[in-house]
């Protein structure tokens, strides 16, 4: 299982380690936040700062992480970048500022076309702590996309950012390769190692969650 986490951060595997790691991806797509959070001890980190578009969505995969502030170019590099299954979690650079409130950083840093070409390239959905637009197109999609808030105004295209670096969204640290879990109830990460001391435990949390839930209908 290691071999495999290891693949997951350096995207390099034999095709055995590539059949664990898929294997653990297929784990997680069973999964909710909760059963992980229980799992973790509430050592999970939450991404408090962001919501879902619209109910209903599964999110798993690995984080592409890019750090913008107003300023979407560095987005687009990322997503150029970007591979299937992947998740772009995009710090917008707000820390509880008074320019937080205004354009460009309170800018809508992806929409329609961004989140078109994500569906197009297999990624596991968009996390911005921040803010997007074109919100009525982006509920048609079935991308998973959880955002902080929306802007009809774009932001800048001007500033390169930085990519595949440690980031902050609200109070959590995300890192390259961080697993990514999403669902109604919000958005955990946890490192690969962490992911190893939880999941056995998540799935026994998870199935008799399910279990107990069959005993009452």
């Amino acid at each position: 299982m290691v071999m495999a986490f290891r693949w997951l951060r350096h995207g390099k595997a034999s095709l055995t380690t590539q059949c664990a790691a898929s294997d653990i991806m297929a784990k997680l797509k069973t999964m909710d936040t909760c059963a992980l959070c229980d799992a973790s001890d509430k050592k999970a980190r939450v991404i408090t700062t962001v919501r879902p578009l619209k109910p209903g969505y599964r999110m798993v995969g690995v984080a592409r992480t890019v750090a913008v502030d107003g300023d979407f170019l560095g987005v687009l590099t990322s997503l150029r970048e970007s591979g299937p299954g992947e998740i772009i979690m995009i710090d917008a650079g707000m820390r509880g500022e008074p320019g937080d409130a205004h354009w460009p950083r309170a800018g809508g840093l992806f929409g329609e076309l961004l989140a078109s070409e994500a569906w197009r390239r297999g990624l596991g959905g968009l996390v911005i702590d921040g803010n997007c637009r074109d919100t009525p197109l982006l509920r048609q999609m079935s991308l998973p996309i959880y955002h902080r808030g929306q802007h009809p105004n774009a932001g800048t295209a001007k500033k390169p950012g930085r990519s595949q670096v440690e980031i902050q969204m609200g109070s959590v640290t995300v890192k390259p390769g961080d697993f990514v879990l999403g669902d109604d109830d919000g958005v955990v990460v946890c490192s690969p190692e962490e992911l190893e001391m939880w999941l056995p435990k998540a799935l026994e949390t998870q199935s008799l969650g399910l279990a107990g839930c069959s005993t009452w209908l």
